[in-house]
């Protein structure tokens, strides 16, 4: 019987988007004399950030989402210096293989016996 590879899982992103977007919020609303950078920087950097999101959630091709979402946060860590390159060069090249919490052969949706044996 052939066994097939476990489907990654994709977390929700909905609780990272809304944290996100609650901060360009008070970037927009806080007075302008407290303001670093130009007016229009906190809009740039929410889409920039939030498009990638919003790819793995709506389009077809995750997997080239996924890999631009991961370049912007690592890209977004290195620049403040919170990583350095050699850590972004160990995540680049780290591939989790992947876990199952059932380590016997394969159960058939429709084999009831198998399933039954589970409960057990």
């Amino acid at each position: 019987m052939k066994e097939t590879a476990p489907k990654p899982c994709i977390e929700p992103c909905w609780p990272v988007a809304l944290a996100i977007l609650a901060v360009v919020f008070l970037l927009i609303v806080r007075p302008g004399r407290i303001r670093v950078f130009p007016a229009w920087s906190p809009y740039v950097l929410g889409a920039v950030v939030l498009a990638p999101m919003a790819g793995v959630a709506m389009a077809a091709a995750k997997a080239r989402w996924l890999r631009l979402e991961r370049t912007i946060t690592l890209l977004f860590f290195l620049k403040l210096e919170k990583i350095t390159a050699a850590t972004v060069e160990i995540l680049d090249r780290f591939r989790h293989p992947g876990f199952s919490a059932f380590q016997g052969s394969a159960i058939r949706p429709d084999d009831a016996g198998a399933r039954e044996k589970l409960a057990v």
